[in-house]
């Protein structure tokens, strides 16, 4: 956890749907026990729309993974990630079901720092993929 805070670059493809770049950060929270990501960037749809986009999400810390919540009064869970190593790579998968449609998501560390993560989203009223990578700023 402690090697995700800090400042990114992020780099978003959607397909369909277009793509974002901007900046993310990770920050300690008061109480220390979390970290809050937020990011924000331009979100360009392939209509050539472009649109202003942030997120939040708090991170937490588990043994052999982290878990990640909506940066809501409830801190409500959206997914519980445990790490495994293959070859160079730390890889995590998870899941997260909203109502009809499920969210199957893959989060890849590579040792020289950066990470990505995946969401292949599908159901009845979303089907879509998205793919994150992560750099330093």
């Amino acid at each position: 956890m402690e090697r995700l805070a800090g400042k990114w670059l992020l780099s978003r493809h959607i397909s369909p749907g277009g793509r974002m770049e901007g900046f993310a950060e990770f920050a300690r929270t008061e109480g220390g026990v979390w970290l809050r990501y937020h990011e924000q960037g331009e979100l360009v749809l392939d209509s050539g729309r472009r649109l202003r986009a942030t997120r939040s999400f708090l991170f937490r810390a588990l043994n052999d993974g982290f878990s990640v919540h909506f940066d809501d009064e409830r801190a409500s869970l959206f997914q519980e990630v445990y790490m495994t190593q293959v070859e160079a790579l730390l890889i995590g998968e998870a899941n997260h079901q909203c109502l009809e449609d499920r969210y199957s998501s893959v989060y890849e560390f590579s040792q020289g720092g950066t990470f990505s993560i995946l969401h292949t989203v599908r159901g009845p009223r979303k089907d879509y993929t998205s793919r994150t990578s992560f750099r330093r700023a």
